[in-house]
């Protein structure tokens, strides 16, 4: 590290301008050498003027060729440096050649399993952020994180009735079971798969609570869906043996530019009135909410 470090305080930016510099001095040592002989050995330096001349074009020549030499070796070193920036900068993996053998490959190939492992580490440490183990929707912080600059649409908030009851009568296994059924639900009745800017969101807000961002939609399509979904829960539950059979009840806001804050209290103050409203048509029909 010793030449190193001196040629960092000559270079302190450029490796590759120290590799040239020790190239260059490297290439005229033939020179120097005759110019200090000539100098310690002749008074008649014209005799040598043929010889100087001759030693001086081949010195040049040569710097020149092995400076152009040790530039085209250096290009691993600075696809190593493009590749890592860019990773860095855009979070792209480039992958760099392989199939060479030498010091120089086996270092791109350290690279190659470094960056991937590290790209792969953070996919998955990011998925498990920002997802629900329990029914792989997004989890709180995932909408979050998907709902910045969407100011169009629609906010649905779902919550499971009685879902206390269930999971005291029947225990937390039979409760996590219907979640995912409710979670299914959801996903087969909006616009799921693509994995782009127009895929609806889904997210487990916590506990028995769903959230639905649909994009691009009207107040009455926002209607329709809500009743599509509420009809697929009823109906999935239609034949099972868990009483009483889960529903859910859902509040609408339209986004309509609002903050996400004021519209998703808006869609639970509407998901609450519908669910007080459900509450009080079972006490009229004969059964307990």
């Amino acid at each position: 590290m010793t030449l190193y470090t001196l040629l960092s305080h000559i270079f302190p930016k450029r490796f590759g301008h120290k590799v040239f510099f020790a190239a260059f001095i490297g290439t005229h040592i033939p020179l120097l050498s005759f110019t200090v002989y000539v100098l310690q050995s002749s008074d008649d330096l014209a005799r040598y003027a043929p010889d100087f001349g001759l030693i001086l074009l081949a010195t040049l020549l040569g710097t020149a060729l092995t400076l152009a030499a040790m530039h085209a070796l250096l290009t691993p070193l600075y696809r190593i440096n493009q590749a890592m920036d860019h990773y860095e900068r855009r979070g792209e993996v480039h992958r760099l050649p392989e199939q060479f053998v030498d010091e120089m490959g086996e270092v791109m190939r350290q690279v190659n399993r470094l960056v991937f492992h590290v790209d792969s580490s953070l996919s998955r440490l990011n998925h498990e952020a920002t997802t629900d183990p329990l029914t792989g929707l997004l989890n709180r912080k995932g909408l979050l994180d998907r709902i910045r600059g969407i100011k169009e649409g629609a906010l649905l908030v779902l919550d499971l009735n009685r879902f206390k009851s269930i999971n005291d009568t029947y225990g937390h296994r039979v409760g996590d079971d219907v979640l995912i059924r409710v979670a299914q639900c959801i996903q087969a009745r909006v616009r799921q798969g693509g994995h782009d800017d127009s895929d609806d969101l889904i997210a487990r807000w916590g506990g028995d609570e769903f959230l639905v961002i649909l994009k691009h939609s009207s107040e009455s399509t926002a209607r329709n869906k809500a009743e599509d979904i509420e009809r697929a829960v009823r109906e999935s539950f239609a034949s099972t043996q868990i009483s009483p059979r889960p529903t859910v009840s859902i509040g609408i806001q339209m986004l309509s530019g609002l903050q996400f804050s004021t519209a998703l209290d808006r869609a639970d103050s509407a998901m609450y009135a519908n669910k007080s409203k459900r509450s009080l048509q079972l006490v009229h029909g004969g059964v307990t909410a």
